[in-house]
């Protein structure tokens, strides 16, 4: 008896921190990229539209990481750099494009030294700071 008491101690419990959160399954099942752009990632339309205005050859363009899933759901015309499940991709040569991005991102290598003449990215990345540097030359 004093097992069942524990076990149902603990579903009460689990089902009250189920209903404090605010029903975290029906907010996955609700998910979509719009969402996932207004929560937290700020995926900026106006700063994605402007890039392909431009018309800067794709090759040169650096996406921003979290931004690869909305960049091919929203606007397939812009191949990005780099999404969501490039971290876990590697070619038959052994060539990672995270491996590559990340630091360049994390302003670990200089973004100046890499083969990317454009960005697109959000001001809250470590690399944003060395960017505002080039563009002051």
């Amino acid at each position: 008896m004093n097992w069942f008491n524990s076990f149902s101690e603990r579903i009460i419990s689990f089902l009250l921190l189920t209903i404090w959160l605010g029903n975290p399954v029906g907010r996955l099942s609700n998910m979509n990229w719009q969402t996932f752009c207004d929560l937290g990632t700020n995926c900026s339309d106006r700063a994605i539209q402007f890039v392909i205005d431009q018309k800067y050859p794709q090759d040169q363009i650096m996406t921003l990481y979290n931004w690869g899933g909305y960049l091919i759901w929203r606007y397939p015309n812009l191949k990005p750099s780099i999404d969501g499940r490039m971290h876990v991709w590697r070619n038959e040569k052994g060539y990672s494009a995270f491996s590559y991005y990340y630091p360049f991102e994390q302003n670990l290598k200089d973004i100046d030294k890499s083969r990317y003449n454009y960005v697109l990215t959000s001001t809250d990345k470590p690399m944003f700071l060395r960017l505002i540097e080039l563009a002051k030359f």
